[in-house]
């Protein structure tokens, strides 16, 4: 097996689950491809914020991987409910240090 396929192996294999107590779920993620973090990215411009609602938006899934929000709920995501869960739960799926980096760009 080469090297790419070897990594693509790992990428379909990976599986990120985030326990949500406040919202008595489990959201389920695979890893963030390069293409989908340019895309969470412009469509935040640089806003950290407006980055955290466009991750579970772009990458939040439920048992049946099915998207658990849309682009209608962004605003509700970002105005509607708490922050803090927000953030904790982009910050998991995205990784810190690329979130940081994303604000800057």
């Amino acid at each position: 097996m080469s090297v790419i396929e070897q990594a693509q192996a790992h990428f379909e294999a990976a599986s990120l689950d985030i326990e949500v107590p406040e919202w008595d779920c489990v959201i389920h993620a695979s890893p963030f491809t390069l293409g989908e973090r340019k895309i969470a990215s412009k469509r935040a411009g640089g806003d950290a914020q407006t980055l955290y609602a466009e991750i579970l938006i772009l990458k939040a899934r439920d048992e049946n991987g099915e998207p658990m929000f849309t682009r209608n709920d962004k605003m509700a995501l970002m105005k509607q409910v708490d922050g803090s869960v927000v953030e904790r739960i982009a910050t998991t799926m995205f990784g810190e240090t690329s979130v940081g980096d994303a604000e800057k760009n």
